[in-house]
C-alpha cells in the first residue's frame, strides 16, 4: 500500500481471502493488521468492520491515505447488500470519494487516498458483480486449508492460535515503520524499476497462461512489496512462485459480465428442470414455463449435432433486468462467440412447443461443452484405441504360435513316420565265407 504513491497511474486493488467458517480468516486479518496498527478493530486501527457505511469508510480511507484497509467478513448482511459492496470495492480502488457540495453551493473537498485493501468472506466478493472493470480489481485467494496444530516439540511453549494472537497484540507497528523507512531510504526511481520487471513478469504469465492481463499491475505491486520485505526484512528467500500468481488471476471468461450471465442463464436452466421442456415430459410441467431443451438439436450452417437450450424472451429480460446487464450487447457478443442461434436480421427463432402444440419464438443459445466431457470422450477413444490395437497385436502373436504349432507337428508326424518306415523295413540277407 505504501508504494502506491511512488507508481505513477496506479490504481489500488483488493486482496480477497474467502473460504468456509473456521479456516482462520480473521485470525489472519487480526495477525496481518498488526504490521500497520493494533489489532483491535474498536479502537480506530486499519481493521475495520464491513458492515459500516460507504460514508464511514470514505472517510477512514481519506485519514490512512496511503495506510492499507482490512475488513473482516464482507459476506454480512443479505443478497443486496452484498452486491451493494461492489461500490466500496470501485471507491477503494479509484482513490476517490463522492464528489459533495456544501449548503451554499460551493464544491466539497473530495476525500482522496491511494491504497490497497484486504478483505476477508465465506464466497468470493465479485461472486455476483455485474461489471468487469470491479472484477480486475479484485485479487482473489481461497483459503482451503484448517489452521495447522502447532508443532509442540519445536513451539514448546505455543499450544493454539491464542497464544500466537496474544503476542501480536502486545508487539505491533514495528514491521510497517522498518518497511517504510527501507522504501524511503531505496527511493521512487528504485522502486519503479523493481515494479517494472515485475510487471514484464506478470504480463508475461497471464498471457502464457491465458488469464486476465489487466491484472498484472496489480500483480505487479504486490511482488515488488514482497521482494523489498523479503530482501531488506525478513531475508528468509522465500517469494512468489508462478503458480501461487496464477491461483489469485482471473480468467478473462470468469470476468466477462456476458460470458457470466450466459453461464447464469445454463445454470438456472438446469437447476429448474420442472420449468424446462426436454428436461422434463410436456405433460408434467407446471406452473411457470420458461423454455426447452434439446440433446441433439441441427442448424443449417452448423456441422454436427449439438444441445441447446431456447428460452423465452420475457424471462431472459427479467433476469437482464435483475442483474443489470444490457441484453443488446449480450446478443452481440453470444454472436460473435457462436453461441446464439437466431433468424437473420433478429435475435430471436422459432422452436416446436410439445407443451403448447406452437412454434414459439425464443432466444436459442447453444449449450456449453464441459472439459471434463470432452477429456473422458478423448480418455474413452483413447482407450478404444489402445484396446484395437492390443487385440490386433494378440491376434496376431495368436497366429504366429499357431504357425509354429502346425510347423512343429508336421515335423513331429515326419519324424514318426520315418521311425515307423525303418521299423517295418526287412533284413538283408548275410553272406557266408
Amino acid at each position: 500500500s505504501v508504494i502506491l504513491p511512488m507508481l505513477p497511474k496506479q490504481d489500488g486493488f483488493i486482496v480477497n481471502l474467502y473460504g468456509g467458517s473456521g479456516h482462520g480468516k480473521s485470525a489472519l486479518l487480526s495477525i496481518v493488521s498488526t504490521i500497520f496498527s493494533n489489532m483491535d478493530n474498536k479502537s480506530g486501527g486499519i481493521f475495520l468492520d464491513s458492515d459500516n457505511t460507504l460514508t464511514s469508510l470514505e472517510l477512514a480511507c481519506d485519514t490512512f491515505n496511503n495506510f492499507p484497509v482490512i475488513l473482516d467478513d464482507a459476506s454480512k448482511g443479505d443478497q443486496d447488500k452484498k452486491k451493494k459492496f461492489q461500490e466500496a470495492v470501485m471507491m477503494l480502488a479509484n482513490g476517490r470519494g463522492r464528489g459533495r457540495a456544501t449548503k451554499d453551493l460551493k464544491q466539497r473537498k473530495r476525500n482522496t487516498f491511494e491504497l490497497t485493501s484486504l478483505v476477508s468472506s465465506e464466497q468470493v466478493i465479485t461472486k455476483d458483480y455485474t461489471t468487469n472493470g470491479s472484477i480486475y480489481r479484485v485479487l482473489p485467494k481461497q483459503v482451503d486449508e484448517y489452521l495447522p496444530y502447532l508443532n509442540r516439540k519445536s513451539y514448546p511453549n505455543l499450544e493454539n492460535i491464542e497464544d500466537i494472537i496474544w503476542f501480536f497484540q502486545n508487539n505491533y507497528g514495528f514491521c510497517g515503520r522498518d518497511f517504510v523507512e527501507q522504501v524511503k531510504e531505496l527511493g521512487q526511481q528504485k522502486v519503479m524499476e523493481r515494479n517494472k520487471k515485475n510487471l514484464e513478469r506478470a504480463r508475461k504469465l497471464a498471457k502464457e497462461h491465458g488469464r486476465e492481463g489487466r491484472q498484472a499491475t496489480a500483480i505487479a505491486v504486490l511482488l515488488t512489496a514482497d521482494e523489498i520485505a523479503t530482501e531488506f526484512l525478513f531475508k528468509d528467500g522465500q517469494k512468489f512462485s508462478d503458480e501461487e500468481l496464477l491461483d489469485i488471476m482471473v480468467k478473462p471468461d470468469d470476468a466477462d459480465q456476458y460470458v457470466r450471465f450466459y453461464n447464469t442463464v445454463i445454470e438456472r436452466c438446469i437447476s429448474n428442470p420442472g420449468k424446462v421442456e426436454g428436461f422434463t415430459a410436456p405433460e408434467d410441467i407446471r406452473g411457470e414455463y420458461i423454455g426447452i431443451y434439446k440433446k441433439s438439436d441441427k442448424r443449417k450452417g452448423i456441422n454436427g449435432e449439438f444441445e441447446s437450450i431456447s428460452i423465452f424472451p420475457y424471462k431472459l429480460q427479467e433476469w437482464a433486468k435483475e442483474l443489470d446487464l444490457d441484453l443488446s450487447l449480450f446478443y452481440k457478443e453470444m454472436r460473435g462467440r457462436g453461441l446464439l442461434i437466431s433468424d437473420k436480421d433478429t435475435n430471436q427463432t422459432k422452436e416446436k412447443s410439445e407443451k403448447t402444440g406452437r412454434n414459439e419464438r425464443v432466444i436459442k443459445l447453444v449449450m456449453p461443452k464441459y472439459k471434463e466431457e470432452e477429456e473422458k470422450k478423448e480418455d474413452g477413444k483413447t482407450n478404444a484405441q489402445q484396446a484395437a490395437e492390443a487385440a490386433q497385436q494378440a491376434a496376431k502373436a495368436a497366429q504366429q504360435a499357431a504357425q509354429k504349432a502346425d510347423t512343429a507337428a508336421r515335423e513331429a508326424a515326419t519324424a514318426r513316420d520315418l521311425e515307423q518306415r525303418t521299423l517295418e523295413m526287412p533284413a538283408e540277407d548275410i553272406p557266408f565265407d
